[in-house]
């Protein structure tokens, strides 16, 4: 996992994975990748501070799945991204749910109805996303070992968006952060792209039929096949 040191585009804390040698972002992960020492800058308060208003209910507690609207045969889970200064990190992308266990994927619950997602790895351990503020990869999310030093970084509202169904049927959004700000989490690139980075960004009207909202509209639940 990742430590507290330097980032940019909205990235995530702690990394348990050290991101492998290659071009932009290839939607891979390298199987041999180790842990790294270098440490991210997160965003946000720390945790305790700047409480919002009130959250409303969110989705089941535990093993889960996260894939984006547009595009429901991928799921949200890591891969590297290199930008322009050559440097790489693990951080949160779509890839093909076939492709997308290891890590299994998380929600845990936090204080005043936020949720942590958390990445379970079977050789690196466990990370939390975590949102970067500095650096390239500034507004992406990178996971970090340890759970509780990025703060609110750490911490996400899960809310059913209006008018895109109840239930297992409905669209959820991913707004990260304590507070009121307008952030959503949204895939950059295009609806099918493999390796489409989750990034903050400002929130968009979502509509659930193709508006460019979608792309932070997200269906959230267990394996339907069962699979682990």
């Amino acid at each position: 996992m990742a430590s507290l040191g330097t980032v940019a585009l909205l990235v995530v804390g702690v990394l348990v994975w050290l991101p492998r040698d290659g071009t932009s972002s290839n939607g891979g992960r390298d199987g041999d990748s180790g842990r790294t020492t270098r440490t991210s800058e997160p965003s946000g308060t720390r945790a305790g501070e700047g409480a919002g208003a009130p959250v409303p209910p969110g989705p089941a507690p535990g093993l889960t799945r996260i894939r984006p609207v547009r595009a429901p045969d991928l799921c949200l889970t890591d891969g590297d991204v290199r930008v322009d200064s050559g440097e790489s990190k693990v951080v949160a992308m779509q890839r093909p749910c076939e492709e997308a266990v290891p890590p299994k994927t998380y929600l845990l619950r936090a204080d005043d109805g936020y949720y942590r997602i958390q990445w379970d790895h079977p050789r690196h351990g466990k990370g939390c996303l975590t949102l970067l503020s500095d650096s390239e990869f500034q507004h992406m999310f990178e996971p970090w070992d340890d759970c509780k030093v990025g703060g609110s970084s750490q911490l996400f509202r899960i809310e059913l968006a209006e008018g895109t169904g109840k239930g297992p049927k409905g669209a959820w959004r991913l707004r990260p952060g304590r507070g009121d700000a307008d952030v959503c989490v949204g895939m950059r690139g295009g609806p099918e792209e493999k390796g489409a980075v989750a990034v903050a960004e400002g929130c968009a009207d979502a509509t659930g039929a193709g508006g460019a909202g979608d792309a932070q509209l997200f269906l959230i639940g267990r394996d339907p096949t069962g699979r682990e």
